[in-house]
């Protein structure tokens, strides 16, 4: 694994830094019908996916958690539009959002309890597939949260600074190797994107700040959706 600057985004660009959140953390055009040929195997529904992301939105942590994992025991293989790794990414991400919600509150005794399952979580998932949420790509970030961003010490990757829905607060550091895909950030500059990646490595903010939880570092980087704009 490459010699990683983890934390290099400070509060003070925290603070200032421009968020590109959408609304949607499970875009519904993303989430098609799927056939399923034999009968008894489970459907996870529009109606399914819109409840997960209504729990995402209002960053009920135990509800989506709850869901996010039902929903991977249900499927047992994964499906054409990738609904177990989309499934992984937003299992994590609630995790680190229960981490930010104890570290807020002050329990500092669930938020230990909170990082270590988090840690435990994202560390059984390396090797498997990832899919992210939509998000915008920026030519030019200057510490840009949610966007899709060149990294700048890591040559080769992406970077995204992936915030609560409320943007008070880092969940996930992410950086993803792009080896044979070219995403032309300035051509694109503003174009959505949904990447997918396997996950490499992860690792816990030492510093237990309550302004980043996990850095995650992803191979194998693609592009799964393009919308230009």
């Amino acid at each position: 694994m490459k010699n990683f600057s983890f934390f290099i985004i400070s509060i003070l660009t925290f603070v200032s830094a421009i968020s590109a959140q959408t609304n949607k953390l499970v875009l519904e055009e993303n989430v098609p019908n799927i056939s399923i040929a034999k009968k008894d195997k489970v459907v996870i529904s529009d109606e399914d996916w819109n409840t997960l992301e209504a729990a995402l939105q209002i960053e009920n942590w135990n509800k989506t958690l709850s869901l996010a994992e039902d929903y991977l025991q249900k499927l047992d293989a994964e499906t054409k539009d990738g609904k177990k790794a989309r499934l992984r990414y937003i299992y994590l991400y609630a995790l680190a959002g229960k981490v930010l919600s104890y570290s807020a509150s002050g329990d500092r005794a669930q938020e230990e309890i909170a990082r270590t399952r988090l840690e435990v979580a994202a560390k059984s998932y390396v090797g498997r597939e990832f899919i992210f949420p939509v998000r915008k790509i920026l030519a030019d970030c200057k510490g840009a949260l949610n966007y899709v961003c060149e990294s700048k010490e890591n040559p080769g990757f992406l970077h995204v600074a992936a915030t609560s829905p409320a943007g008070s607060a880092i969940h996930f550091s992410e950086y993803i190797e792009m080896p044979s895909t070219i995403l032309d950030v300035r051509k694109l500059d503003k174009a959505d994107v949904v990447l997918g990646g396997r996950l490499k490595g992860v690792r816990l903010n030492p510093e237990k700040s309550n302004k980043l939880v996990m850095t995650l570092q992803f191979e194998d980087g693609v592009v799964e959706k393009l919308y230009i704009n």
